[in-house]
């Protein structure tokens, strides 16, 4: 099975909530001697493996002077202390997998059900 096949069942398996993720702020650590930042990152634990997805913004320079920012959107496996053990290959994936875990984690379906209760009082 490749890396894409993987990530692709995390999306489902996310979207259906049979993986949880968590919400997590990153500390300077994580991105300590880059140029990156990371604002956030999720964490989940599934069958004994520890994955971290994030979305990283980094300068793009075209010469010396002149940049712009772009992003990238990263799925790690990590130890018990959070470092990186390998991060899978860039893949459009990868982006919907963080999609779908930040959906998750603000709950927005409860939010779109509370909302439209509003409708039937």
């Amino acid at each position: 099975m490749d890396s894409e096949a993987v990530i692709k069942r995390l999306v489902q398996f996310t979207q259906e909530g049979r993986i949880e993720w968590e919400r997590r702020l990153a500390g300077d650590e994580f991105t300590q001697g880059t140029d990156e930042i990371v604002e956030v990152y999720y964490t989940t634990e599934h069958n004994g493996h520890r994955l971290r997805v994030y979305e990283a913004r980094y300068r793009y320079y075209y010469d010396e002077a002149r940049f712009s920012w772009d992003t990238q959107s990263r799925l790690e496996t990590v130890d018990e202390h959070g470092y990186m053990l390998w991060r899978f290959p860039a893949s459009r994936w990868t982006g919907e997998l963080l999609q779908a875990a930040t959906y998750q984690t603000a709950k927005v379906d409860t939010m779109f059900k509370d909302l439209m209760g509003d409708d039937e009082k």
